[in-house]
């Protein structure tokens, strides 16, 4: 019965958080066995000590990961964890998050509407959908798809060592010319919103009237031109490779890399370095794209959906339009104030100055 529980618990997270629990206490073990402390149960200032060793190796952020791991591993051993709440434990984590700092760099890429128009104009043969090589016609569809659906990486291609299933031909489906919302509908595999749900939909509507990247004609055109290559079955990739594997990270990053370097697109960090590609540049693209064309925040989150309560905050990104957009409107209202106000005198919430 024990061995039982024990194998059920492990599947409370995923494989990949279960590793880093796993490297999280081993940590705490290897930096208390010398010095004759003990990591099992381990106390408060055993437990600070620990943090303000491994920084600035390791990032205040990375060791409130760790932390998690040492908390899961006392549960799993029948032990009370008391330190979650701990003023020591919590003085110590401010203290090193002052010292080291979080880097206010810019991590994501967001492969806007705007940047993949841009790029898809590059590809040969575009805007006839026909007329372009069956890996551009997947880059370009994989990438209108993701972008209008606000997918992850993970849930439209293939990441080297992750564990989520592959989304298949049969998770897909395009409405009929029939229906009154035209749209590609995915049925995302264990969701990382909904982990009781054993899939969620995400929903790419197409733009009302014609528009080059509507992930509904190309999700048509590409599924055609698959079936003319492959016969495909419901089990296969729903996007899929010439060779006929699942589309994998590299392709898509690789394509995006090659494009934005011919085509002179790159997004610039604060500092002014180039800011890569990444697995969550489409989803942060839909996240900029929604919010220049002033999108409610509230359907920017349905849309996502985001799990953590920052919501899509950190995929939010200040383009320069969307800063003029503002400037210009608070200068515009400015103009209004003084133009109406009487004399020397401006009306505020509670005051006259």
């Amino acid at each position: 019965m024990a061995r039982g529980l024990s194998d059920l618990l492990l599947h409370a997270v995923v494989p990949g958080t279960l590793s880093t629990y796993s490297t999280g206490f081993s940590s705490l073990a290897q930096f208390c066995s010398p010095r004759g402390l003990q990591s099992m149960p381990v106390d408060g200032i055993s437990l600070c000590a620990w943090m303000s060793a491994v920084c600035p190796r390791l990032k205040p952020k990375s060791v409130a990961k760790y932390i998690s791991g040492i908390r899961w591993a006392h549960l799993m051993n029948g032990l009370q964890w008391t330190l979650s709440g701990h003023p020591l434990v919590r003085a110590t984590m401010r203290a090193l998050q002052r010292k080291f700092p979080a880097s206010n760099k810019l991590h994501k890429f967001p492969m806007s509407v705007t940047v993949l128009l841009k790029l898809c104009r590059l590809l040969r043969g575009w805007p006839v959908l026909r007329q372009l090589d069956y890996n551009d016609l997947l880059w370009a569809c994989a990438s209108s798809v993701a972008v209008f659906a606000a997918l992850r990486g993970g849930e439209f291609f293939k990441r080297k060592g992750a564990t989520r299933p592959v989304l298949l031909r049969s998770m897909v489906r395009a409405s009929t010319s029939e229906q009154p919302l035209r749209a590609v509908f995915i049925e995302v595999p264990a969701p990382k919103t909904a982990v009781s749900a054993e899939s969620q939909t995400a929903v790419a509507a197409s733009p009302c009237g014609h528009f080059e990247l509507d992930p509904w004609v190309l999700w048509r055109e590409y599924d055609k031109r698959r079936l003319e290559l492959h016969q495909p079955r419901p089990t296969c990739p729903a996007f899929q490779l010439r060779s006929g594997r699942a589309m994998d990270g590299e392709f898509m990053l690789g394509i995006a890399g090659r494009l934005c370097q011919r085509g002179g697109v790159e997004v610039l960090n604060h500092d002014g370095s180039n800011v890569p590609v990444r697995a969550a540049s489409w989803r942060a693209g839909y996240v900029l794209s929604a919010r220049d064309a002033d999108i409610s925040e509230q359907t920017i989150d349905v849309t996502g959906p985001w799990k953590s309560s920052s919501g899509s905050a950190p995929y939010t990104f200040l383009s320069g339009p969307s800063l003029h957009k503002a400037a210009s409107r608070i200068a515009a209202a400015a103009l209004r104030g003084v133009r109406s106000a009487a004399g020397g005198r401006f009306y505020g919430d509670s005051m006259i100055l």
